[in-house]
Formats: structure tokens, C-alpha cells, sequence
């Protein structure tokens, strides 16, 4: 009987790794596919967005308009440039550094949507938030 047991729980145990790899990896694809449609969407050079990502950032009509295009589709920010600090929080980041970061970001506003969530995403990467 107790072997019975210790395979039951090995099993189950499988099992709960299996679907943890799964739904990670399920995220990182929806994640990446938003960025991919994001690109195509804007016309950005892919190049200008990695470079944005580790805090080059470029003035370019293109790559503010990606960030407004991921931030939406991620729902990070709603149509009116507002930050949507649920889902921001809802991202496996620290939440104290995220609770900061959105603090300190919230009232961030450019002359539109594009350019608003392009100095959004510059202010969370200065309050070192990399979403």
C-alpha cells in the first residue's frame, strides 16, 4: 500500500511540474507573439526595440508606437494612457519594485498614445521595472 502511495505521488508530482513548464511556456509564446504583431503592426526595426529594452532608447515615431501597441495588447495601459496596475502586477516581477515603478510612472503623459506610452516604458525601465 505505501508504495502504491509513494507512486501516486510521484505521478502527481510529474504531473504539477509538467503543467508549471507548460503554462510558463504557453505565457513566454503569448508574450512573444504580441511583440512579433506589435513589429509588423508599427513597421518598427526589431533592432530599435531590443535596443529599448536594456535602456537604449531611440526618438522614433515607430518604436513609440510599438510600446503603445504592447502595452495595449498586454493591458498594460488602456486607451486613454493610463496604467493598468493589475496587470502589471499580474507579471512574475518583484511587486515591490513594480508598486514603486507604477507610483512613480502613473502620471507619466506624452502629447499622444504612441509617444505617451513610449515615455511610460522609459520611466518604468528607469525605475527598473523591465516588462
Amino acid at each position: 500500500m505505501k508504495r502504491n502511495t509513494n507512486v501516486n505521488f510521484c505521478a502527481l508530482l510529474l504531473l504539477n511540474v509538467i503543467l508549471v513548464r507548460e503554462a510558463v511556456f504557453a505565457e513566454t509564446t503569448a508574450d512573444s507573439l504580441k511583440k512579433k504583431i506589435c513589429v509588423e503592426e508599427t513597421s518598427v526595426n526589431p533592432t530599435l526595440v531590443h535596443k529599448a529594452q536594456v535602456g537604449d532608447f531611440s526618438d522614433n515615431r515607430e518604436l513609440q508606437c510599438y510600446f503603445k501597441c504592447y502595452y495595449l495588447e498586454s493591458g498594460f495601459i488602456n486607451k486613454a494612457g493610463e496604467i493598468q496596475a493589475d496587470a502589471m502586477k499580474s507579471q512574475k516581477l518583484d511587486r515591490k519594485i513594480t508598486q514603486q515603478a507604477i507610483d512613480k510612472c502613473k502620471k507619466v503623459k506624452g502629447n499622444d498614445l504612441c509617444n505617451t506610452a513610449y515615455e511610460l516604458h522609459k520611466c518604468l525601465y528607469d525605475n527598473n521595472l523591465k516588462l
